[in-house]
């Protein structure tokens, strides 16, 4: 005769020594798990790490508490989880001024905790590069320019506010540009907007015996008159403007200065381009 065992559903299966835990908090601690799991999950592949990285940051209580209150708290609005010089992960709850290492950041959209169901659509979430003005320029450069610039989108645009469009974003791209020289110690000069048909407009305009846009040469002017406050500044320096700093210019000082202004292929190319524009400049605006 087989013995039959019932078993009650509300036996306790676990470790020996443990208690039963209350409902809600078994529902607490597994949406805490899926919360850092996809947290975990974005900070492993944008980093190309292996998971083991990931639990030894777990391991440490300060970093459990940062990302806990991220998680948790509506006023910690703010997650960057970024590498130390060590190889190890550390969450953070700000941006930090100048980043040595790539890290990955996470912003609510709104000021409240996390819910596991939505916290994809909750978060706005990316990568940092160590060189954040680079990534911040292939980014003007290769996705806000382009997207704002293309004229398919400005169709149920007013003609004023689609122009106004293009010229922000052409000032920013310029911005963007210069900025990049000045941090890398060269002198980048920002090309017009439309300059690739500056020269296809003033061939068209001698055969038709017209004159080129006006709006093509005051753009042309403008761009020629911002050059040349940037070429007479890096004109202007000198190797003795350190003594009055205090220091003591060796000939190695005039030698990289000298190295520093010779113009580089790409300045030499924008330097023949001042040519051509100042040609169509004299050549197409009317007498009198």
């Amino acid at each position: 005769m087989e013995a039959k065992t019932q078993i009650s559903s509300n036996t306790h299966w676990g470790p020996p020594g443990t208690a039963e835990q209350p409902a809600g908090m078994e529902k607490s601690l597994t949406s805490e798990d899926k919360r850092l799991d996809f947290i975990a999950d974005c900070v492993l592949r944008t980093l190309k790490l292996k998971p083991d990285r990931w639990e030894k940051c777990m391991s440490d209580e300060d970093n459990r508490q940062v990302l806990q209150d991220f998680l948790d708290t509506a006023e910690q609005r703010t997650l960057v989880v970024s590498m130390t010089a060590a190889g190890l992960l550390e969450p953070t709850t700000s941006f930090t001024a100048s980043p040595k290492n790539q890290a990955v950041y996470f912003m609510k959209r709104d000021k409240a905790a996390l819910i596991p169901k939505s916290i994809k659509e909750s978060l706005v979430y990316g990568d940092l590069s160590s060189a954040p003005l680079d990534q911040f320029s292939a980014l003007v450069g290769e996705v806000v320019a382009p997207l704002l610039s293309n004229k398919k989108n400005h169709i149920k645009w007013p003609q004023v506010v689609s122009q106004d469009i293009r010229h922000h974003i052409h000032s920013l791209k310029t911005s963007v540009l210069v900025v990049s020289g000045q941090v890398q110690g060269k002198t980048l000069l920002p090309l017009p907007a439309g300059s690739e048909k500056v020269e296809q407009r003033a061939l068209e305009a001698d055969k038709s015996g017209g004159t080129v846009d006006k709006g093509i040469i005051h753009s042309l002017e403008s761009t020629v008159i911002e050059w040349s406050h940037q070429i007479s500044t890096v004109l202007k320096k000198d190797s003795s403007e350190a003594v009055p700093e205090g220091k003591n210019p060796t000939p190695h000082t005039e030698l990289l200065l000298w190295k520093n202004r010779s113009a580089p292929p790409s300045l030499r190319n924008q330097l023949l381009f001042i040519g051509t524009a100042l040609c169509v400049i004299a050549q197409h605006i009317p007498a009198g």
